[in-house]
This record gives structure tokens, sequence and C-alpha cells, in this order.
């Protein structure tokens, strides 16, 4: 999936706090989204919002042909039948 900063997040300035490290601060210019899941783990996902891609698709011209059902595999006669 691809994200992108959101508009009123950009080019600022945030704080994260973590139990090991203790709070840093980090620019949010400096985000690389390539470690996005990162991002992700430690909290910020509400700065990250998802760009949509849009998929076109062009009709194929004239009558699409209806699919024919397969017919069904009839059994084989046991030549080894015991009564």
């Amino acid at each position: 999936m691809n994200y992108k900063i959101k508009e009123e997040w950009k080019n600022k300035t945030i704080k994260v706090y973590s139990k090991h490290t203790g709070t840093k601060a980090m620019s949010t210019a400096n985000i690389d989204m390539a470690k996005i899941e990162y991002y992700f783990s430690i909290g910020l996902k509400h700065i990250f919002e998802e760009v949509v891609t849009v998929i076109e698709y062009k009709a194929v011209e004239g009558p699409i042909p209806e699919t024919t059902p397969k017919p069904k595999k009839k059994r084989k006669p046991k030549t080894d039948a015991k009564a």
C-alpha cells in the first residue's frame, strides 16, 4: 500500500516516546517512507494517509461470449469386479 504524510503534519516536529530510549523529537520532513511499518509500530499511524489508486478497465468490443458448462465425466466400470 502507498502512504503519504497528511498535509497538516508536513514539516512539523513531533515528539515520540519510547520506554527504552525516552522522548525524542523528530521532524516529519525527514521521514523515510520505506520504513513506514516502523513508524506505524511506534504509534505514528495517525500522521499518514493511504493513497488511493484508481484502476480503470475498458470494455471489450462486441458481445462477450457465454461460457458453456463443461460436460461431467462418466465413471468407467471396474474390470476386476469381484462378487
